[in-house]
């Protein structure tokens, strides 16, 4: 949390829809036009117990939720299927994903966050439905920093 006790990093599952985008340029636009102040359900960093960069092989960002938030996400899991998701720092917009299933046909190139183990109180995120290793999208310094000053931080593989 900053010093005046607001949030800074937020992940907010989106009402609404956005035009059907393969590139994030266009889905970002597109989810950013939305209320980011009308979701569904969201995550700041109170809420994360470890941000964990998993590079190597696999290729993604697990981010372990509290006990409390893990409860409210799957409680509105049955909404969330495929909505937009925009992650924020101090309120200005990173990235833009979209919840889909862990095994999808579309050839999405732009992050995806997959809830198969929100059970287990982890999210995770990927750069993308096809194959990439490249993490430039989701695996940000500034993400990195808070998380790291916060001392939630883990690399695994990188």
């Amino acid at each position: 949390m900053s010093p005046e006790g607001e949030t800074r990093f937020s992940l907010r599952f989106l009402r609404g829809t956005c035009p059907f985008a393969y590139e994030h340029e266009r889905w970002f636009a597109g989810v950013c036009r939305l209320d980011a102040g009308d979701a569904i359900v969201a995550v700041d960093e109170r809420d994360v117990l470890v941000y964990e960069v998993l590079g190597a092989r696999r290729f993604e960002i697990a981010i372990t939720l509290t006990e409390a938030a893990a409860r409210r996400v799957q409680a509105a899991r049955v909404s969330l299927v495929e909505v937009p998701v925009v992650v924020s720092l101090d309120g200005a917009p990173l990235y833009a994903a979209r919840e889909y299933a862990r095994i999808g046909a579309a050839a999405i190139r732009f992050p995806v966050i997959h809830l198969d183990r929100i059970e287990e109180g982890v999210l995770r995120v990927r750069p993308s439905l096809v194959p990439s290793n490249d993490m430039s999208l989701i695996d940000r310094p500034e993400l990195r920093a808070l998380f790291h000053s916060l001392g939630r931080l883990r690399l695994s593989g990188t």
